[in-house]
């Protein structure tokens, strides 16, 4: 009787299906993610059990089952919410590092207007770190250096690709930002890293360095793909000038601008 009444329940189909889809998604997710939704999953399990509860009390019919409608409602939409923010999460945050993703760069970009500052930052010679202690060490490597961007104070770091990551400081001038620039590459220039050991090897510590170029918006930057564009030519000037430095994109602050305040440019 009381799976019979249950199955007249108008949000048992949706219930079912939603059950059904965040089980799957949880075999198939790594385990942070079935933390994530664990909590969802559990309730909505115990808002079935409450469903097939009261639906076998003994209570005057009604034309719609009452409280098996809410106990099933409540979980399906937990369930729908916890679902949702695991979508979010695996289109949004790096799975390596934890780091908001490229995809979440993209969407920030547009939002970004009058004042801000990006950075553009790439770790130095970092090919020769998968080559000689082999991937494993590089990405152990990454997630080091993602746990330092991380707590970067001036705005969120965002990992943009392979080896490279970009900050987006809303609301930044380069003067604002530019000791914490330096504070953050000497913090990883400083960072021994222990990785795997290869095969038939000890475990070891590395070290790495991180060249950026930074840059603000401005009239002859306008957009933020421009702002990015300029702050790629800093780091390109940092690369060619030794790695290990912080170079400023002071173009569009003008001639004597740039001039005075060039000093953001030297070695660190």
């Amino acid at each position: 009787e009381a799976v019979r009444r249950l199955g007249t329940t108008p949000w048992t189909p949706m219930g079912i299906g939603l059950a059904a889809a965040a089980a799957f998604l949880c075999l198939i997710a790594r385990r942070r993610d079935r933390e994530e939704v664990g909590s969802a999953l559990l309730f909505a399990m115990a808002c079935c059990l409450a469903a097939i509860t009261s639906a076998s009390l003994s209570v005057p019919r009604l034309s719609v089952p009452l409280a098996e409608t809410i106990f099933l409602l409540a979980g399906s939409l937990v369930l729908a919410q916890g679902l949702h923010a695991l979508a979010w999460r695996h289109g949004n945050i790096d799975e390596l590092t934890g780091l908001p993703s490229r995809r979440a760069l993209e969407e920030r970009l547009p939002k970004l207007s009058r004042l801000y500052s990006i950075a553009v930052l790439d770790l130095d010679h970092f090919k020769r770190v998968n080559d000689k202690h082999g991937h494993e060490a590089g990405d152990a490597v990454l997630m080091a250096i993602a746990e330092r961007l991380r707590r970067f104070d001036q705005g969120t770091v965002y990992r943009s690709g392979g080896e490279e990551f970009v900050a987006v400081c809303p609301g930044r001038t380069l003067d604002r930002i530019e000791e914490s620039l330096d504070a953050l590459r000497g913090d990883i220039a400083s960072r021994r890293i222990r990785v795997p050991p290869l095969p038939g090897r000890k475990a070891r510590d590395v070290k790495v360095t991180i060249s950026i170029g930074a840059a603000q918006r401005s009239r002859r930057d306008p957009s933020p793909e421009r702002v990015i564009s300029a702050a790629d030519a800093a780091l390109l000037r940092a690369k060619k000038a030794g790695r290990n430095r912080v170079e400023l994109e002071r173009r569009a602050l003008g001639d004597r601008e740039r001039k005075r305040q060039g000093k953001g440019s030297r070695k660190r």
